[in-house]
């Protein structure tokens, strides 16, 4: 087992952006590592350790995207890259400006690699190369560039291999400034490292916006997966990985670290796949984690930076010291000394609050009031996994209340992280809110989880109001979130033509930019700008395309069900294709109302496969019996128990205690038994997924109603007979009263 590490407080800054800090090695006219670090005040801070914490800190001019290393070797001082907006500048440790260049590319750089082969960049979904300063290299790749790798040992004449991180769930990798193989992963990749010293060069370690990890083997332009981790829990996006001996084993180890405050360390079994060594839950938003050696040379230690400022360190150093003898002693004067540096600094920070607050509560008649915005994180995002909705939010001072007012059917769920108090209000149609509810935290808390559920083919705006808590002024901010159509599709790169599909034809007179757009207001996770394929005369092109023009093509699959859904689009017409026939008439009754909006007449065509509503259907009959199944047997404990009791009460001796795999042998059947020995586990399974035979029963319902609209039949009047056939669930039963009606 690893030591365990150890938390040291090192400072206190203002909120931080995310990759906002780095480790600098030591140089020839610095010997001592620093850690260099940028908050919102636009400062950079510059830590040593010696005997004792030395700061130094500069001003920059505006807004700082990211920190990095300058990783060229031949330098003789440490210098820092800093990115803000469409500059990159070099620093000194010191804080002197060395050298700024400019992009001519609108956006902001979000992830750039200095290595000795030039300066690789990324702004937005553009991907540049400089040498020399100058342009060497240009990419625009068809969805938002979120990380970049260089490696300069896979291929033999050690030609540089660009490895980019794109959130439509590919990493692609470039060659001379061209594709030269691409792979789709799990989720939206966040960020990527090398693999350890033991594996090959061209081995790379992905993680995701989803928490999951990855290793993918490049094989010089044909990668292919390794190893992959999926999300045991939901711990928010990946912040970054590294790969550092931390506790003196020899061997390298693995540390991922997790937006939500999660650290895990892992080491590698004998064929090369992790297993878990470590793992911390911090409780609070990180903003970046580095490993190496900071406040001692002999011990290295994790150096995090927290979004509300807090800087500490993550150590192996004991707090205790062995002695030759083999007896611990502990440094009793070096303790009491830092015991009385942090009483001072308390009571000065005392006396300071004192001053503010009398200011504050006795203000003259000249004063004005002055409102401070306190910073907010957050973060919305999909569990696929659970096909719900997780908010996080984070703000830098305590959380009062949290109100949440949605304009379209939304469900809460309990959170588990925090606790609250609930308040639902009961909405009207009039005052346009289908939910309103207000959660009230208790003192010091100041990040929250909160679960909703939301309802494919209902959509609206899901706004936010935060309010932090206050001596004397409040101020509140609102946050909105889009809750799109088919808010429970994501995107996919595959599509299963062998199913039995139908398909939506839309035409008119629309470009292709407009179409793109309809399409990115209904389904999350589309591009901002539409990938377009090129035309060609050679090889296939989807249904229904003119191959004589550019044209776009998506594929997106549902979290909730296994269907897919293919748009196929270009300037006058478009193609959806589904075996679910509910997910096309959302996608026409939205389409319908934007093109009324824009005042664009449609022609609208379709054509439903006769098998596709059945295949559906059978797509969901395993789940849906599964928790119809559930939902009887826990209906069924409490009567179960209670004969039990009476039986046992009755005729004490026959009866065994609770052990027993049947407690009334002679009267009690074996499924019944069963239901009794595993009552608390089948209680737990129910709770945790309350509200699913609800969910698939109405897609069962949808499914009906959406068969005969494409008829122009309304058979909403049949609905309350197809919900008492799903009470007395019978597979074959309903699909005869789907082909009877």
């Amino acid at each position: 087992m690893p030591q365990e590490l150890r938390r040291v407080d090192y400072y206190q800054l203002q909120t931080t952006n995310n990759h906002c800090s780095v480790l600098v090695a030591p140089s020839t006219k610095s010997p001592s590592r620093k850690l260099v670090v940028a908050d919102h005040s636009n400062d950079v801070y510059s830590f040593e350790y010696t005997d004792t914490l030395k700061i130094s800190q500069f001003p920059v001019t505006t807004h700082i995207a990211r920190i990095y290393n300058d990783q060229r070797r031949g330098k003789e001082t440490s210098r820092i890259l800093i990115t803000q907006g469409t500059c990159i500048f070099i620093y000194s440790v010191n804080g002197k400006q060395l050298f700024k260049y400019g992009s001519s590319i609108d956006g902001t750089i979000t992830a750039l690699a200095s290595v000795d082969s030039g300066l690789y960049f990324v702004t937005e979904c553009i991907y540049q190369k400089l040498v020399s300063w100058k342009e060497d290299e240009f990419l625009l790749c068809p969805d938002r560039i979120s990380d970049i790798l260089v490696l300069h040992d896979v291929f033999p004449d050690s030609t540089p291999l660009v490895v980019l991180a794109c959130i439509d769930r590919m990493i692609r990798l470039l060659k001379c400034g061209t594709i030269n193989g691409e792979l789709e992963v799990a989720g939206p990749p966040t960020c990527l490292s090398t693999a350890d010293a033991q594996r090959r060069a061209d081995h790379v370690v992905y993680g995701t916006s989803d928490g999951q990890l990855g290793l993918i083997k490049l094989m010089r332009g044909q990668p292919v997966h390794g190893w992959q981790l999926c999300s045991r829990n939901t711990r928010g996006p990946v912040l970054g990985i590294e790969h550092f001996d931390l506790f003196h084993t020899g061997q390298e180890q693995l540390i991922v670290s997790y937006e939500e405050g999660v650290i895990e360390v892992y080491e590698y079994d004998t064929l090369g796949h992790p297993c878990m060594l470590y793992d911390l839950n911090l409780l609070h938003k990180l903003t970046s984690v580095k490993a190496g050696t900071f406040a001692s040379p002999q011990y290295p230690e994790l150096v995090c930076v927290a979004y509300t400022g807090a800087v500490f360190g993550l150590t192996t150093e004991p707090l205790k010291e062995v002695t030759e003898q083999g007896q611990e002693e502990v440094g009793r004067s070096l303790l009491q000394s830092k015991v009385d540096k942090l009483r001072e600094e308390v009571s000065v920070l005392e006396e300071q609050l004192l001053q503010i607050r009398s200011t504050r509560e006795k203000p003259t008649d000249q004063s004005m009031l002055c409102l401070t915005t306190a910073k907010i994180a957050h973060n919305f995002s999909l569990d696929a996994s659970r096909s719900i909705f997780c908010l996080h939010l984070e703000c830098a001072v305590a959380l009062d209340h949290v109100l949440i007012q949605c304009d379209c059917p939304v469900e809460l769920e309990d959170s588990e992280h925090g606790t609250a108090i609930l308040s639902l209000t009961p909405c009207t149609v009039e005052s346009g809110s289908a939910l309103l509810a207000t959660l009230r935290y208790q003192a010091n808390v100041n990040f929250t989880k909160i679960y909703l559920r939301t309802i494919e083919g209902q959509y609206g705006t899901l706004r936010v109001y935060v309010t932090p808590s206050s001596i004397v002024s409040v101020t509140c901010q609102c946050l909105e979130f889009p809750i799109r159509p088919l808010s429970l599709h994501q995107r996919i790169h595959s599509f299963e033509d062998g199913r039995p599909l139908s398909r939506l034809t839309l035409t008119g007179r629309f470009s292709l930019a407009t179409i793109h757009q309809w399409v990115r207001l209904c389904v999350p996770e589309t591009p901002e700008k539409p990938p377009f394929i090129e035309p060609s005369t050679e090889g296939s092109v989807p249904f229904g395309i003119d191959p004589g023009e550019q044209y776009v093509r998506l594929i997106y699959g549902s979290t909730f069900l296994p269907t897919q859904l293919e748009c196929c689009y270009q300037r006058n017409k478009a193609t959806f294709r589904s075996c679910n026939i509910s997910t096309l008439a959302i996608v026409k009754d939205f389409l319908t109302k934007e093109a009324t909006m824009s005042k664009v007449q449609l022609s609208i065509d379709t054509d439903i496969h006769p098998d596709s509503v059945e295949h559906t259907l059978r797509l969901i009959h395993p789940e849906l019996e599964a928790h119809i199944t559930l939902a009887r047997q826990v209906r069924l404990i409490d009567p179960i128990q209670e004969l039990v009791a009476g039986q046992t009460q009755s005729f004490p001796q026959p009866f065994c205690g609770d052990n027993a795999e049947n407690p009334l042998p002679g009267s009690l059947p074996e499924e019944h038994a069963a239901i009794w020995r595993d009552s608390a586990r089948l209680r737990t399974l129910y709770k945790q997924q309350p509200i699913q035979l609800e969910r698939l029963s109405g897609c069962v319902v949808d499914q009906y109603i959406d068969k005969f609209r494409f008829q122009g039949i309304d058979v909403k009047s049949r609905i309350t007979e197809l919900m008492k056939l799903l009470n007395q669930y019978d597979f074959y039963q309903i699909l005869q009263f789907f082909n009877e009606s």
